[in-house]
């Protein structure tokens, strides 16, 4: 084989692998966003009482104290929050003047007055992914890039897989709300919903 020969060979296979490493990636993708968008994992009979109690809590979406507190945020985000990273928040105890600002403010408060039993975690963030309100600490303290939170900006509604606390073997599903203002998403609503409450 000469060298031309050669040169065509090699890439004809380059170009063969790219299209196999394309086909693949967008097959992962289509495959990630189903999941994300509808939860087709769920069995059906948790995912029929997950979405009625997405339903139920649905009204947050355009509640007055929600939708008042994430536009506040969203025009003059505290310099806290403006300087926060997730791995600054990480190391952050659940006991700092910062973390109880967000527990115990007025949006928080609402929250868990209407936070039942089948409720473990519900938590408001703004449009940039930082949070407005929540219970407790956290996992992360922005959300940008998580479905959970890009989904409802979107307008849509996220309900995520099944998945389980390993210390505790309790079994979540999540979902993400959006917040609407004069139509238009403008944050998000977190909410972890126990499996064996919504069954």
């Amino acid at each position: 084989m000469c060298g031309a020969q050669r040169t065509l060979a090699r890439a004809n296979s380059m170009a063969r692998s790219r299209h196999l490493l394309a086909s693949f990636l967008l097959a992962t993708a289509c495959a990630a966003a189903g999941r994300a968008q509808t939860g087709a994992s769920l069995a059906d009979a948790v995912k029929a009482k997950v979405e009625a109690k997405i339903e139920d809590l649905r009204f947050l979406s355009l509640d007055s104290r929600v939708v008042s507190a994430v536009k506040d945020y969203n025009a003059d985000p505290p310099a806290d929050a403006k300087a926060m990273t997730n791995e600054e928040w990480t190391i952050l105890s659940a006991y700092s003047r910062f973390v109880l600002s967000l527990s115990e403010n007025d949006l928080a408060e609402y929250l868990r007055s209407i936070a039942d039993d089948s409720i473990a975690e519900i938590y408001a963030s703004g449009a940039d992914g930082g949070k407005v309100a929540l219970l407790a600490k956290t996992m992360d303290w922005n959300d940008t890039g998580k479905p959970a939170h890009d989904i409802p900006m979107t307008g849509e509604t996220w309900i995520g897989e099944v998945v389980s606390n390993p210390i505790t073997r309790q079994q979540f599903v999540e979902v993400g709300l959006p917040v609407f203002s004069e139509g238009e998403p403008i944050g998000s609503l977190v909410i972890r919903l126990r499996v064996d409450q919504s069954q």
